[in-house]
């Protein structure tokens, strides 16, 4: 058992190698944490737990269901961003999951918005590419596909490149109706 305590700012540093903290413990219960509990000057705020790779990447890996969780109370706000280069990405990937939510966005009492800020023209926009049938559903309400540009002649295109049927018997290459 080893406790390690000071009353000022401290670190651990090593100047060649790597730096590990590992809970080897054989029951499969052992638990690494690092904690700030806010009870110290600057605790409480928005890097009060601060990871910096300052020449290289950073890896996150779990075998078990995993997450990252707000739990304030008051409005907060979790951001996943990229800065210093144009050519950045944010990229969420399973490569292995046929599930058919393998990826979900879900907002449980809210709504989902998906904004695109790149310059007309650029190819900036938001696309959604699927090999299998798809929908866009809603279960109370509407669904409008708008096009708001200040441009003139943007268009909004609803295009089947591969179809083939005439369009009757509601069968068509491109099927619109209303049932009711």
């Amino acid at each position: 058992n080893i406790s390690l305590n000071a009353t000022t700012s401290s670190n651990f540093t090593t100047n060649s190698g790597t730096l590990t903290l590992q809970s080897s413990d054989a029951t499969g219960t052992g638990i690494v944490s690092i904690i700030s509990d806010g009870t110290n000057a600057g605790g409480a705020g928005a890097g009060a737990l601060d990871l910096n790779a300052t020449a290289g990447g950073v890896s996150i890996d779990a075998i078990k269901s995993s997450n990252f969780t707000i739990t304030s109370t008051t409005a907060e706000t979790m951001t996943f961003k990229t800065i210093g280069n144009v050519g950045n990405k944010i990229l969420v990937d399973t490569t292995t999951s046929t599930a058919a939510d393998a990826i979900k966005l879900f907002s449980q009492a809210g709504g989902i918005q998906l904004d695109s800020d790149g310059a007309a023209g650029s190819g900036t926009g938001i696309v959604m590419t699927s090999i299998d049938d798809s929908s866009l559903t809603t279960s109370d309400g509407k669904i409008r596909l708008e096009v708001a540009s200040a441009t003139t002649g943007d268009n909004l295109e609803i295009v089947n490149t591969n179809g083939t049927t005439d369009g009757s018997a509601g069968a068509g290459a491109i099927d619109i109706n209303a049932p009711a």
